[in-house]
């Protein structure tokens, strides 16, 4: 997002160095119509999601963000929208969103899980409790992640903590990992303990899951987690990530690895990309 709070879908990829421009690696959509605020720009919007490829499939792709901090919800399609949808107070302190078989489900601060299809008739008030929340004291972030090839919703929450360097700077730490799954049939949220050949990839962009047996030195039944913004003013860089596995329910070791070293190196937050589409 710019100074003019217009949005901009970016391929990832089109910015490797010493590779040429690619056709549509950039698409620029309206502004967000917002009120005006002393912030960053980036402050604006917390996370997106869409519902298509946007380059190969820009009739079906709709782009739902997360939005300024009562973290609300705004859609525009692609082709057929030149301004945003808002949901101002209907539905507020969502977490993630994702698009999962002809539906966009968001998770709030409290665990309740809503559900809508945008189409041309849509409302905000059509869109649907599908499972109901508890409270959790807490500081926790919330993911929601597509399980791979099963059409299965799934919610990581990550357990977070705050602690102070010997400067006196916070910094942030990630403390254990639960996840649950979705029972649609039940409108509610069951844990589960086990990942199976599974492997979740969590952080600041759209979570990941994969079988990791397709990918050589991938490990099942693990999340991989990297720094995402907590909405806390960051004045240390980005180093809350890390692997953690199911089974022992217990962090495993990257300090040496050339993952950690990278992220190390720089003051931007990673994000998780799998390389299936054209670039």
């Amino acid at each position: 997002m710019d100074d003019n709070l217009r949005v901009t879908l970016i391929n990832p990829f089109s910015r490797v160095e010493g590779r040429g421009a690619q056709e549509n690696s950039m698409i620029r959509l309206p502004a967000l119509n917002l009120p005006k605020r002393n912030i960053p720009s980036g402050y604006h919007v917390d996370r997106a999601s869409i519902s298509a490829e946007p380059i190969s499939n820009a009739k079906d792709c709709i782009v739902v963000v997360i939005y300024e901090d009562l973290c609300q919800l705004a859609f525009i399609s692609l082709e057929e929208d030149t301004t945003w949808t808002y949901s101002y107070a209907e539905i507020q302190c969502i977490q993630d969103v994702v698009y999962v078989e002809d539906k966009f489900y968001a998770v709030d601060i409290y665990n309740k899980l809503h559900s809508f299809a945008v189409t041309t008739q849509f409302k905000w008030r059509d869109v649907e409790c599908v499972a109901e929340g508890f409270v959790q004291e807490c500081q926790i972030m919330r993911y929601l992640v597509e399980l791979n090839d099963h059409k299965e919703l799934l919610m990581v929450q990550r357990y977070i903590s705050s602690k102070w360097n010997r400067q006196g700077k916070r910094y942030r730490v990630t403390t254990k990992f639960e996840v649950f799954k979705f029972d649609a049939d039940e409108y509610k949220w069951t844990k589960i303990n086990t990942l199976g050949d599974v492997a979740l990839f969590v952080g600041e962009n759209s979570s990941i899951s994969l079988l990791a047996s397709n990918f050589l030195g991938c490990m099942p039944n693990c999340i991989y987690f990297l720094h995402d913004w907590d909405r806390v003013p960051r004045p240390t860089r980005p180093r809350d990530f890390g692997l953690y596995s199911m089974k022992t329910q217990n962090f495993l070791p990257v300090a040496g690895t050339h993952a950690a070293s990278l992220i190390k190196m720089s003051n931007l937050t990673p994000i998780w990309t799998v390389a299936n589409i054209k670039l």
